[in-house]
């Protein structure tokens, strides 16, 4: 035994390194030549656009915004509108590598090698993760999915108040770090408290602390940041205009960056009311996160997985249409779940031979289904749906919002 966990330590620092290596080859692929050129001026994708507006906003220019975070790495990064947002995606590329390959590392002081591979092959080529995001440049969730796989790492490391500080500075790029992380953190630190290893004088603590900190934060950014036209303004003058339609889409950006509680409302409007896909795009988003539970043999934690993956899913596809970005970082969650318990679940088993070949043909299937888009679970389901006669609101985001709230350009001009 002691010899079959010591080349399984080994092993798993040669394939934490490989997939370190290859979570990052797949996620620049798509600008990977980009990069290598001199000029950018050539370089258009609405993707970047819209969330390079969307991260525009930063904390040397406008003051203690909410979401500035993102915004400001990118300020620092790069003057280039378009070099910022695509250094800005790179660095939360290695942001979120860093933790999962240590995790992947970690592993070999629990499991053989073939349960290490296992994982590490899940994380690595899930349609959920990595080819997922790719296509999404500039986007805050892999930023967002490395504050809260740091704060996992710092929590099995026993630096629970460590996790819980990287989740509040999660807060500050995007609400899903907390919206996210809170539940997966809640879940770990409810396991020690179980087991004796957190008295209920600590665990009161720190969530007074956390509580009190994402108060702190939100009472800060209401006091500091300015108002929502001053923000709007800011906004306007920094996105390079392009043609009619990526203005619109820029508007609408700007829109949901400074309309609150308004903007929540409208969305929510148009899922339930215009989006008629909403329903059957969320039920594949709730069976895709289901398989995954085989597919990681998380079955036995079905409770630890329902707080920790499905309830915040099931929050996001209530309140924003961004179905496919909520999958992805359930399955973020997922993943982390089941390392912890991999690895600190009290009589917790490895996974059998039985359980990876299921959940290995499981996720051959997944695969073959295609990557995850921001709108879809996956390329499958996508085109399942439309010929279901469910095709997607054919009218673009901002002909909705006309119909959502009739009124909404007025929050950016004046």
């Amino acid at each position: 035994m002691p010899g079959r966990l010591f080349m399984a330590k080994g092993s798993a620092k040669v394939i934490a390194l490989v997939a370190a290596f290859a979570m990052i080859y797949l996620d620049v692929r798509p600008y990977l030549k980009v990069l290598s050129t001199a000029d950018l001026n050539d370089f258009h994708s609405r993707a970047i656009d819209n969330n390079r507006v969307t991260i525009s906003l930063n904390y040397i220019d406008i003051g203690f915004v909410r979401r500035g975070l993102g915004g400001t790495i990118a300020h620092i990064l790069s003057t280039d509108w378009i070099m910022s947002g695509l250094l800005f995606n790179l660095v939360s590329l290695l942001w979120l590598v860093a933790p999962l390959a240590l995790l992947i590392a970690r592993l070999g002081s629990k499991l053989s090698s073939a349960a290490v591979l296992y994982l590490a092959v899940i994380v690595v080529l899930s349609p959920q993760t990595f080819l997922g995001w790719s296509p999404d440049l500039a986007r805050t969730d892999m930023l967002v999915s490395g504050f809260i796989a740091w704060a996992v790492l710092a929590t099995m490391s026993h630096w629970r108040g460590v996790g819980l500080v990287m989740l509040l500075v999660g807060f500050l790029a995007h609400e899903t770090a907390v919206i996210f992380g809170a539940p997966l953190l809640l879940v770990l630190n409810a396991e020690a408290y179980a087991s004796g290893e957190l008295d209920r004088g600590s665990a009161t603590r720190l969530a007074a602390v956390f509580l009190g900190g994402l108060g702190m934060i939100v009472l800060s950014q209401a006091l500091l940041s300015p108002p929502g036209p001053t923000i709007a303004a800011y906004m306007l003058r920094a996105t390079p205009l392009g043609d009619y339609e990526s203005g619109q889409s820029r508007d609408v950006a700007i829109y949901f960056m400074v309309s609150g509680i308004r903007g929540v409302k409208a969305a929510i409007c148009y899922n339930l009311d215009y989006n008629r896909q909403s329903y059957l795009s969320a039920l594949f988003c709730v069976m895709t996160l289901a398989v995954y539970v085989v597919i990681l043999g998380l079955q036995k934690h079905i409770r630890a997985v329902f707080i920790a993956v499905f309830v915040p899913v099931i929050f996001m596809l209530l309140i924003a249409t961004d179905t496919g970005r909520w999958v992805k970082l359930g399955v973020i969650n997922s993943w982390l779940l089941v390392v912890f318990y991999q690895l600190y679940g009290p009589n917790e088993k490895e996974l059998s031979f039985k359980a990876m070949l299921t959940g290995g043909l499981l996720f051959a299937g997944i695969f073959a289904m295609g990557p995850a888009s921001i709108f879809y679970a996956n390329t499958a389901t996508q085109v399942l749906t439309e010929k279901l006669g469910v095709p997607f609101d054919p009218d673009p985001a901002w002909i909705a919002l006309d119909k959502c709230d009739p009124a909404w350009r007025t929050l950016l001009w004046h």
